[in-house]
């Protein structure tokens, strides 16, 4: 599958460098659920136990240095026709929307391919970043959960969004 500047294909051994390169960036991992990679032994176990075995983990790479840039990942709600989505972009790409693009392409893909009713993600409120990428796309606010979760040793706030089939604007 691929955009006018990408390609989302599945990860495999060859994306270890990349994958470290972002995974160890302590920015990048900050909004993140995993911790930063300490080692590269560590971005590897992840990168096979992870993002390898998962079919609906992509990983986004740039199609003029055929680098891996990041990840996309669905999380299928078979009962309710609906995809959780999240991502992570290496902190070299940032503010290039590349994170616009993919989102962009998955959310086609989501309603056209897959056929799913609604496609939602959620960013840490203080992550305005992704909040602006998910509110390009069309996603809107459905709501903002006080201390959500327990994260990294702290109560995070999180910004749940969602975009409907009906409300998605084809093409």
């Amino acid at each position: 599958m691929q955009s006018e500047r990408l390609i989302f294909r599945n990860f495999n051994l060859d994306d270890l460098e990349d994958v470290y390169e972002f995974g160890s960036d302590k920015e990048v991992s900050k909004y993140v659920t995993w911790e930063t990679h300490k080692s590269l032994l560590e971005s590897e176990k992840i990168l096979k136990d992870i993002f390898i075995a998962n079919k609906y983990i992509f990983a986004i790479v740039e199609k003029n240095s055929n680098k891996c840039i990041g990840a996309f990942e669905f999380m299928p709600e078979i009962k309710n026709n609906s995809l959780c989505f999240g991502y992570v972009l290496n902190r070299k790409y940032w503010n290039k929307g590349y994170m616009s693009e993919t989102l962009n392409f998955m959310l086609d893909y989501a309603f056209n391919y897959l056929k799913v009713n609604r496609v939602y993600g959620m960013h840490r409120k203080e992550n305005i970043a992704s909040g602006r990428v998910m509110e390009k796309c069309g996603l809107k606010i459905e709501g903002e959960f006080e201390d959500a979760e327990f994260l990294k040793g702290k109560y995070i706030t999180l910004v749940y969004r969602a975009i409907l089939r009906k409300n998605y604007k084809r093409g």
